[in-house]
Protein backbone atom coordinates (compact mmCIF):
# COMPACT_ATOMS: atom_id res chain seq x y z
CA UNK A 1 0.00 0.00 0.00
CA UNK A 2 1.22 3.60 -0.38
CA UNK A 3 0.51 5.09 2.62
CA UNK A 4 0.16 8.70 3.42
CA UNK A 5 -0.13 10.66 7.47
CA UNK A 6 -2.94 12.85 6.63
CA UNK A 7 -3.28 14.19 10.35
CA UNK A 8 -0.41 14.64 13.40
CA UNK A 9 -1.54 15.70 16.68
CA UNK A 10 0.22 15.71 20.12
CA UNK A 11 -1.41 12.47 21.02
CA UNK A 12 -2.45 11.02 17.37
CA UNK A 13 -1.53 10.10 13.87
CA UNK A 14 -3.95 9.67 11.38
CA UNK A 15 -2.63 8.03 7.76
CA UNK A 16 -4.65 6.62 5.04
CA UNK A 17 -3.37 4.81 2.10
CA UNK A 18 -4.14 3.45 -1.83
CA UNK A 19 -4.01 -0.50 -1.56
CA UNK A 20 -1.34 -1.79 -3.67
CA UNK A 21 -3.51 -4.73 -5.45
CA UNK A 22 -6.48 -6.66 -4.19
CA UNK A 23 -6.28 -7.04 -0.68
CA UNK A 24 -9.15 -5.63 1.50
CA UNK A 25 -7.69 -5.40 5.20
CA UNK A 26 -4.12 -4.75 6.37
CA UNK A 27 -2.49 -5.34 9.89
CA UNK A 28 -0.87 -2.45 11.91
CA UNK A 29 1.72 -1.96 14.22
CA UNK A 30 3.56 0.59 15.13
CA UNK A 31 6.82 1.32 17.36
CA UNK A 32 9.06 4.31 18.91
CA UNK A 33 11.51 5.09 16.12
CA UNK A 34 13.89 2.16 16.34
CA UNK A 35 11.74 0.54 19.67
CA UNK A 36 10.11 -2.82 19.82
CA UNK A 37 6.54 -3.02 17.80
CA UNK A 38 3.52 -2.73 18.93
CA UNK A 39 0.45 -4.57 17.09
CA UNK A 40 -2.47 -2.96 16.79
CA UNK A 41 -4.91 -5.71 14.52
CA UNK A 42 -6.40 -5.35 11.52
CA UNK A 43 -8.64 -2.80 9.77
CA UNK A 44 -10.93 -3.24 6.70
CA UNK A 45 -10.54 0.41 5.43
CA UNK A 46 -8.02 2.26 3.91
CA UNK A 47 -7.21 4.50 6.87
CA UNK A 48 -6.43 4.91 10.77
CA UNK A 49 -5.97 6.85 13.54
CA UNK A 50 -3.70 5.59 16.18
CA UNK A 51 -4.43 7.38 19.44
CA UNK A 52 -2.67 7.63 23.18
CA UNK A 53 0.52 8.16 21.55
CA UNK A 54 3.54 10.53 23.34
CA UNK A 55 3.58 13.98 22.52
CA UNK A 56 7.18 14.91 20.48
CA UNK A 57 7.42 11.37 19.97
CA UNK A 58 8.77 10.07 16.78
CA UNK A 59 7.20 6.98 15.24
CA UNK A 60 7.37 4.20 12.99
CA UNK A 61 4.04 3.06 11.52
CA UNK A 62 4.09 -0.86 9.66
CA UNK A 63 0.63 -1.67 7.58
CA UNK A 64 0.88 -4.88 6.08
CA UNK A 65 -1.59 -5.77 3.54
CA UNK A 66 -3.48 -9.43 3.84
CA UNK A 67 -2.49 -10.81 0.16
CA UNK A 68 -1.85 -14.25 1.26
CA UNK A 69 1.97 -15.07 0.01
CA UNK A 70 2.08 -11.56 -1.96
CA UNK A 71 1.57 -9.41 1.57
CA UNK A 72 2.42 -5.98 0.64
CA UNK A 73 4.33 -3.57 3.31
CA UNK A 74 4.80 -0.30 3.59
CA UNK A 75 6.63 1.90 6.69
CA UNK A 76 6.30 5.40 7.32
CA UNK A 77 7.65 7.41 10.32
CA UNK A 78 6.38 10.56 11.52
CA UNK A 79 6.85 12.33 15.14
CA UNK A 80 3.89 13.48 17.44
CA UNK A 81 3.31 17.20 17.95
CA UNK A 82 4.15 18.99 21.04
CA UNK A 83 1.78 19.03 24.47
CA UNK A 84 -0.13 22.42 24.77
CA UNK A 85 1.52 24.54 27.84
CA UNK A 86 -0.84 24.28 30.00
CA UNK A 87 1.38 25.22 33.18
CA UNK A 88 2.57 28.33 34.48
CA UNK A 89 4.63 29.79 34.86
CA UNK A 90 6.17 28.16 31.80
CA UNK A 91 10.22 28.78 32.04
CA UNK A 92 13.15 28.06 29.77
CA UNK A 93 16.37 28.11 31.40
CA UNK A 94 17.68 26.54 27.70
CA UNK A 95 20.45 24.62 30.78
CA UNK A 96 18.87 21.59 29.63
CA UNK A 97 20.10 21.14 25.61
CA UNK A 98 23.34 20.59 23.77
CA UNK A 99 25.25 23.14 22.98
CA UNK A 100 25.65 22.25 19.11
CA UNK A 101 25.19 25.27 16.35
CA UNK A 102 22.91 23.01 13.98
CA UNK A 103 20.95 21.27 17.01
CA UNK A 104 20.94 23.31 20.35
CA UNK A 105 17.17 24.04 20.78
CA UNK A 106 14.26 23.26 22.76
CA UNK A 107 12.69 21.08 20.13
CA UNK A 108 8.93 22.06 20.47
CA UNK A 109 10.64 25.77 19.44
CA UNK A 110 9.89 26.20 16.22
CA UNK A 111 13.14 27.77 14.50
CA UNK A 112 14.39 29.99 10.87
CA UNK A 113 16.23 32.01 9.40
CA UNK A 114 17.69 32.58 5.87
CA UNK A 115 21.48 33.45 7.64
CA UNK A 116 24.31 31.24 6.37
CA UNK A 117 24.81 30.18 10.19
CA UNK A 118 21.76 28.54 11.85
CA UNK A 119 20.87 30.67 14.85
CA UNK A 120 19.81 31.05 17.53
CA UNK A 121 21.04 28.23 19.42
CA UNK A 122 22.04 27.29 22.66
CA UNK A 123 25.99 28.16 24.14
CA UNK A 124 27.35 27.43 27.28
CA UNK A 125 28.83 31.22 27.57
CA UNK A 126 27.13 34.20 29.48
CA UNK A 127 24.99 31.92 31.52
CA UNK A 128 22.47 34.37 33.68
CA UNK A 129 22.35 32.29 37.00
CA UNK A 130 22.22 28.32 35.04
CA UNK A 131 25.12 27.02 32.78
CA UNK A 132 23.45 28.12 29.19
CA UNK A 133 22.23 30.83 27.08
CA UNK A 134 20.59 31.46 23.81
CA UNK A 135 22.62 33.14 21.64
CA UNK A 136 21.41 35.11 18.33
CA UNK A 137 23.58 35.80 15.46
CA UNK A 138 23.13 37.25 12.36
CA UNK A 139 24.48 39.16 9.05
CA UNK A 140 22.88 42.60 8.05
CA UNK A 141 20.38 42.11 5.66
CA UNK A 142 19.22 38.78 6.94
CA UNK A 143 17.09 37.43 9.54
CA UNK A 144 16.22 34.61 11.98
CA UNK A 145 13.20 33.99 14.28
CA UNK A 146 12.06 31.23 16.69
CA UNK A 147 8.27 30.68 17.49
CA UNK A 148 7.38 29.64 21.10
CA UNK A 149 5.75 26.19 22.08
CA UNK A 150 1.37 27.12 21.89
CA UNK A 151 -0.26 27.49 25.23
CA UNK A 152 -3.51 26.92 26.24
CA UNK A 153 -4.96 30.32 26.76
CA UNK A 154 -5.49 32.74 24.42
CA UNK A 155 -1.69 34.97 23.79
CA UNK A 156 -3.79 38.37 24.80
CA UNK A 157 -3.76 36.72 28.17
CA UNK A 158 -0.33 36.19 28.62
CA UNK A 159 3.08 38.17 29.53
CA UNK A 160 6.51 37.64 29.06
CA UNK A 161 9.54 38.74 30.93
CA UNK A 162 12.94 37.64 29.74
CA UNK A 163 16.72 39.06 30.23
CA UNK A 164 19.36 40.06 27.78
CA UNK A 165 22.85 40.39 27.56
CA UNK A 166 24.03 42.62 24.52
CA UNK A 167 27.90 41.40 23.54
CA UNK A 168 28.75 44.60 22.19
CA UNK A 169 27.42 47.96 21.41
CA UNK A 170 28.73 48.28 18.36
CA UNK A 171 26.32 46.39 17.02
CA UNK A 172 22.77 48.40 16.99
CA UNK A 173 20.71 44.87 16.57
CA UNK A 174 17.72 44.94 18.45
CA UNK A 175 14.67 42.21 19.23
CA UNK A 176 10.99 41.89 17.99
CA UNK A 177 8.73 40.30 19.82
CA UNK A 178 5.39 39.66 18.25
CA UNK A 179 2.28 37.16 17.23
CA UNK A 180 2.04 35.31 13.96
CA UNK A 181 -1.13 33.09 12.50
CA UNK A 182 1.20 30.84 10.93
CA UNK A 183 4.76 30.20 12.14
CA UNK A 184 6.10 29.65 9.17
CA UNK A 185 5.37 32.71 7.40
CA UNK A 186 7.11 35.73 8.72
CA UNK A 187 4.90 37.89 6.84
CA UNK A 188 1.89 37.20 9.63
CA UNK A 189 3.84 38.54 11.78
CA UNK A 190 2.76 41.26 14.34
CA UNK A 191 4.88 43.46 16.35
CA UNK A 192 4.09 43.98 19.62
CA UNK A 193 7.46 44.89 21.47
CA UNK A 194 11.15 45.76 20.23
CA UNK A 195 13.95 45.44 22.96
CA UNK A 196 17.33 46.52 22.89
CA UNK A 197 19.68 46.24 26.09
CA UNK A 198 20.89 49.90 26.35
CA UNK A 199 24.72 48.45 28.30
CA UNK A 200 27.20 45.96 27.25
CA UNK A 201 28.20 42.64 29.32
CA UNK A 202 25.82 42.74 31.52
CA UNK A 203 22.17 41.18 31.98
CA UNK A 204 19.15 43.37 31.76
CA UNK A 205 15.41 42.06 32.52
CA UNK A 206 12.52 43.04 30.28
CA UNK A 207 9.08 42.43 30.49
CA UNK A 208 6.03 42.52 27.49
CA UNK A 209 2.06 42.06 27.89
CA UNK A 210 0.49 40.88 25.31
CA UNK A 211 -3.10 42.42 26.10
CA UNK A 212 -2.56 44.67 23.28
CA UNK A 213 -2.90 42.26 21.34
CA UNK A 214 -6.05 41.80 19.31
CA UNK A 215 -5.72 38.61 16.32
CA UNK A 216 -6.08 35.06 16.01
CA UNK A 217 -2.89 34.33 16.37
CA UNK A 218 -1.26 31.55 18.80
CA UNK A 219 2.11 31.67 18.10
CA UNK A 220 4.75 34.40 20.17
CA UNK A 221 7.47 34.73 18.35
CA UNK A 222 11.05 36.47 18.54
CA UNK A 223 12.44 37.95 15.55
CA UNK A 224 16.10 39.79 15.02
CA UNK A 225 14.48 41.68 11.70
CA UNK A 226 16.56 42.60 9.01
Amino acid sequence: PNVVITGVTANQVTMSWAPGSTESSWDLAYRPANGAWTNVGSSAFAYYSLANLQPNTTYDFLIISNCGNNADTAEVTATTDCAVISAYPYVESFDTYSTDETSAINPCWYRFTDNSTVTPYVVNTHANGGTNSFYWYKNSGNFAYVVLPTFDRNVNQLQLTFDLFRVDTLYPDNLLIGVMTDREDINTFTQLGSFTPNTANEWQSFELLLNQYQGQGQYIAIVAPQ
